[in-house]
């Protein structure tokens, strides 16, 4: 009879320990393998971010220099005509080729501190979410006794709701990965808006057509100002470099960034937070239930 007990005491505790054994290991491994799929979402995140960097730099290289180029054509017409100042042109062609020798004036899409932030911001409510449901783990499996044949049942019945739907970590990586399409978009976006620049360059070099240009003689004669086309190609050369300055289009670029990473921080931030309320309101509900088990059995 000692020997029948003693067999029914050992299987008991070895079926305690398998089950607060299993409940550690899923939420364990549902822990690990979310936050695992979150860094790999993220690095495939930032390899997006650098491949919008290229297409960015790409256009801004293709501005820069079709600005210098136009620049040094008008340079190159009115170098001879002395009265004609051409500081503004000069200052503007040395700032693009330094700006084209360092880095651009505008923060490219890897370097946006709202999606830097927002991955770290991500990460960090996954992790803490996960030290909620490992406590809640160990506080289910500490209740499970030999002495409590009920506690076995209600460990085996709620320890399996703790890694079942909505209690998944993986959650939180679909709060980021959704993002990537978008996060590309963006460097097109900046794409575009530089684009859209160098074409409104353009057009302003073309406006010198506007101004008649007497002879070379006319304008360096000793009463240049006699010569009505004085002031039009005054104007317009002291406002053609200003025009096409960089700091025109870091403005353009930085906005079209800065708005759109900051929707996508705002829209990403929000679910990883709606997600980590869920999970513990889930968890708490789970801890609820199983304590009403321990009395009741159900």
């Amino acid at each position: 009879m000692k020997f029948f007990l003693a067999l029914v005491g050992t299987l008991l505790l070895g079926g305690v320990v398998r089950a607060q054994s299993t409940v550690s290991l899923n939420v364990a491994g549902n822990v690990s393998i979310a936050l695992a799929g979150i860094n790999a979402t993220i690095s495939t995140l930032n390899n997006t971010l650098l491949a919008a960097d290229k297409i960015v730099l790409a256009s801004y290289n293709n501005w820069a220099n079709a600005s210098i180029k136009n620049l040094t054509g008008l340079l190159n017409r009115f170098v001879n005509y002395s009265t004609l100042s051409l500081d503004s042109i000069n200052n503007s062609i040395t700032n693009l080729q330094q700006q084209l020798t360092y880095s651009p004036p505008f923060m490219l899409p890897s370097t946006d501190f709202s999606i830097l932030n927002l991955f770290t911001t991500v990460y960090d409510t996954a992790a803490k979410t996960a030290d909620t449901l490992s406590a809640a783990a160990l506080n289910l499996t500490s209740y499970a006794t030999c002495a409590n044949s009920v506690s076995l049942t209600c460990l085996r019945k709620y320890g399996a709701n703790l890694t079942a739907a909505p209690i998944l970590m993986s959650r939180f990586n679909d709060c980021l990965s959704v993002e990537n399409t978008r996060l590309a978009q963006i460097g097109l976006n900046m794409s575009i808006a530089i684009n859209t620049s160098t074409a409104a360059a353009q057009n302003l070099f073309s406006l010198i057509s506007l101004c008649n240009v007497p002879t070379a003689a006319a304008l360096n004669s000793t009463n240049p100002y006699t010569t009505p086309s004085i002031n039009c190609l005054t104007t317009f050369l002291s406002q053609i470099g200003t025009s096409n300055s960089v700091s025109y289009i870091t403005m353009a670029v930085d906005s079209t960034r800065s708005y759109q990473t900051q929707v996508v921080n705002f829209r990403a931030t929000r679910c990883a937070q709606l997600v980590q309320y869920d999970i513990q309101d889930t968890i708490t509900r789970v801890n609820t239930a199983f304590s009403k088990c321990l009395s009741t059995g159900s």
